[in-house]
């Protein structure tokens, strides 16, 4: 069973997930999956040119003015695609028994193209209608506490991490959830524990039978 938890940047995917996955371990074999962030088989090959790749991700990604070279627009949504199906079919195949926890899914790259501008009616077709998981839970905050809570990284990301940053994500991963009619948990001013239980109960209702015990 695959559950991911999704949304902009600062609602707090990675602390829910990995408390989630260390709540649920005694009832369900668990395992994190950090591949949906980042990258099954392609970071091997990335990591081979890991200074040049931390080079193009600082223009690219963190200058929005920056303009990414027409073969990036044009191939990596695909590239990007092709890795994640074949992670998808490794956990189904090998991870059957499993419960996996992952923080971001495809989906979260589809938010990411639209924001850069790399997105087109092609693309969005095919990550909208990739393999669903067994759980897609989208986690919302509303964008100023999602930039708070982000502030301690804004020196990395630099000018990026601005408020039109941020209320573009929530945006987007809101009408996502309409799309998907996927469920939303608000972590705006609740506590952590209450947004695990919250999601913890979601999980319980989907979860085989299979992977009790």
């Amino acid at each position: 069973m695959i559950v991911v938890l999704i949304g902009a940047d600062g609602v707090g995917k990675t602390t829910v997930a990995q408390i989630l996955a260390g709540k649920l371990q005694p009832e369900f074999n668990v395992t994190f999956e950090k591949a949906f962030e980042d990258y099954f088989l392609l970071k091997y090959l990335l990591n081979l040119f890991k200074a040049k790749r931390q080079s193009v991700s600082q223009n690219i990604f963190f200058k929005k003015s920056y303009s990414p070279p027409l073969v990036i627009k044009l191939f990596w949504p695909w590239v990007i695609l092709m890795d994640q199906l074949l992670l998808y079919i490794y956990l189904t195949i090998f991870a059957r028994n499993s419960l996996i926890i992952g923080d971001r899914y495809l989906y979260s790259y589809l938010v990411t193209w639209d924001y850069y501008k790399m997105s087109n009616k092609l693309v969005k077709w095919f990550y909208l209608r990739f393999p669903k998981p067994d759980l897609c839970v989208v986690l919302h905050a509303d964008s100023k506490t999602s930039m708070d809570r982000k502030k301690g990284e804004i020196a990395h990301r630099k000018k990026e991490y601005n408020s039109e940053f941020f209320q573009f994500h929530v945006s987007k991963y809101s009408e996502l959830a309409k799309l998907l009619n996927l469920p939303v948990v608000d972590t705006t001013n609740v506590p952590i524990d209450t947004v695990v239980e919250e999601v913890a109960n979601l999980v319980k209702k989907r979860v085989p039978n299979v992977l009790s015990g």
